[in-house]
């Protein structure tokens, strides 16, 4: 099923196998347009290509037709059609990443900020965008305010007592 193929592009993801998920998430993208989904089928369109950007962003492929920032602007359309507002800022979060990638590190530093203090997103996804902040603006040569608030963000993922968020602080 779709949901399955979904669970499997994840792990797929985890592995960088990235052929192996790419086939499997055009061959579900190829199937549809959004136009013709009911509200599951929207939601599976949307998760795929939020994956789709995910697989794209790990490859380098931030901008362009074929791109990161393509794949999930097109998700955020969709959640934000079907009024899922926790998906539509984990996508600004994705977006984010990709104006970093870019080399936008100034606007990446603002959006990540702006992040940081939004309710959608889980307290992990805030401290992220909080430390996420600290690694924009040090690229950018801002480096005391940025250790400042680097430092913040490993207290707040200390704070959050899961092992895995401290690997990412």
């Amino acid at each position: 099923s779709w949901a399955d193929d979904l669970d499997r592009v994840v792990i797929a993801l985890s592995r960088q196998d990235f052929a192996f998920a790419d086939s499997l998430l055009t061959r579900w993208l190829g199937r549809f347009t959004a136009h013709e989904l009911d509200e599951k089928g929207l939601y599976l369109f949307g998760r795929s290509s939020t994956l789709l950007g995910d697989l794209k962003r790990d490859q380098g492929v931030v901008l362009g037709p074929l791109s990161a920032q393509h794949s999930y602007n097109g998700a955020r359309t969709v959640f934000t059609q079907l009024d899922i507002p926790r998906r539509v800022a984990q996508l600004d979060l994705s977006l984010a990443v990709v104006t970093e990638m870019s080399g936008k590190l100034e606007v990446a530093a603002h959006s990540y900020e702006s992040l940081a203090v939004d309710d959608r997103l889980s307290r992990r996804d805030r401290a992220r965008a909080r430390l996420w902040v600290g690694t924009a603006l040090s690229k950018d040569g801002e480096h005391d305010y940025a250790t400042r608030v680097m430092q913040a963000a490993t207290r707040e993922f200390e704070d959050l007592t899961e092992p895995e968020d401290w690997s990412v602080a």
